[in-house]
């Protein structure tokens, strides 16, 4: 695949770009006329390409296409070196040493939502969107990933992620849960209700994952969006291909956290979706999507689960038995959920405290 990038006019002699994490090299089918093209390579995986004029680029702009191989090329970062640079040194075949191109280099976070971003195409192309979405608009560490929700301010929404704040009460609700015995009084999650400064925290992030959920398209259901999570549960919206084996263990590790779940904190979806059922958050929402929530806990455990007789504590990380191959087809699923809810009928609550008994080990 070929894709052209366009330079602005600049009397600047070089330009440096960097792609997001890739699995293959850019190779310039094109370079600008006048001008000479070197690829660099990071040591995180990422890929930048040099593009250098023996005095500076034309007024009226360049182009340079490039062979981009299978996967879409996203420019993460675009530093122009200043005008009075020297480049001089790439013209004789070597690497420009006096030119100070990474003076804003992108994020890690950044990188690896271009990267999967790039990667989110069929099959399953909207749900993989979705997740993609919700890593973005949930970030704690790097709020410049953020995209602005019109109805949410940041400052509501950087409290409502802290762990103090949400993530503190469905914690509680799991480690109730995990203690509990059926007709005890906390089987439907948290002992107390939710105070005025939870309620609203609850409303903060309820409204992320709604803005989320219209990556599904403005038709779809709440079956579309349980199936996305059925589906991320399984592995099945990976992005990873058999062609990223060869990338370095430090790439290979961010990848593979690429719209799948990688610890037991899958289990926090479900006790969540109860927390503003139980606080009657936005229930209308949530209360079809609670039973594939509750479903999609034994679907995860089967797909990642370290052994039959092996509960894993909350938190730590899952062995993943098969991460390029999602053992669980995604086209059981939708009958499989049926058969569930037809199975447990109005006692999600209860089937949800017996699914954290049996897979989580008690803390």
């Amino acid at each position: 695949m070929r894709q052209t990038f366009v330079f602005p006019a600049s009397d600047s002699p070089a330009v440096q770009l960097v792609f997001g994490l890739r699995r293959g090299k850019l190779k310039p089918v094109e370079p600008p006329a006048g001008a000479q093209s070197t690829e660099v390579a990071f040591p995180d995986g990422r890929r930048g390409l040099l593009v250098s004029w023996k005095k500076r680029a034309p007024a009226a702009g360049a182009v340079v296409r490039l062979d981009v191989g299978e996967e879409r090329a996203v420019v993460v970062d675009q530093t122009w070196a200043p005008p009075s640079a020297q480049v001089e040194p790439l013209f004789n075949g070597s690497t420009p040493g006096d030119i100070e191109l990474s003076l804003a280099k992108p994020t890690q976070r950044a990188q690896i939502l271009a990267w999967r971003d790039a990667r989110a195409a069929a099959p399953h192309a909207a749900d993989k969107r979705f997740f993609n979405q919700l890593e973005r608009q949930t970030e704690v560490d790097e709020e410049g990933v953020w995209t602005a929700i019109d109805d949410l301010p940041d400052s509501v929404r950087r409290r409502a992620l802290a762990d103090d704040a949400v993530l503190a009460r469905v914690r509680l609700g799991l480690r109730l849960r995990q203690r509990e015995k059926s007709g005890s009084p906390y089987e439907k999650g948290p002992a107390r209700p939710a105070s005025e400064s939870e309620l609203e925290d609850l409303r903060a992030v309820s409204r992320i994952f709604r803005v989320c959920a219209r990556e599904l398209g403005p038709d779809a259901g709440p079956e579309a969006l349980g199936l996305a999570f059925l589906r991320f549960a399984t592995g099945n919206l990976m992005l990873l291909s058999d062609a990223d084996r060869s990338a370095p263990p430090e790439v290979l590790d961010w990848k593979a956290k690429a719209c799948q779940p990688n610890s037991a904190l899958h289990f926090y979806f479900a006790e969540f979706a109860d927390a503003c059922l139980a606080s009657k958050v936005d229930v209308e929402f949530w209360k079809p999507l609670y039973p594939a929530l509750v479903f999609s806990l034994e679907l995860f455990w089967k797909t990642y689960r370290q052994s039959e007789l092996m509960p894993l504590p909350l938190g730590l990380p899952v062995a993943k038995l098969a991460p390029f191959t999602p053992p669980i087809a995604a086209s059981t699923l939708a009958p499989a959920l049926s058969g569930f809810e037809q199975r447990c009928g109005k006692r999600v609550a209860d089937v949800h405290r017996k699914f954290v008994q049996w897979y989580l080990a008690p803390l």
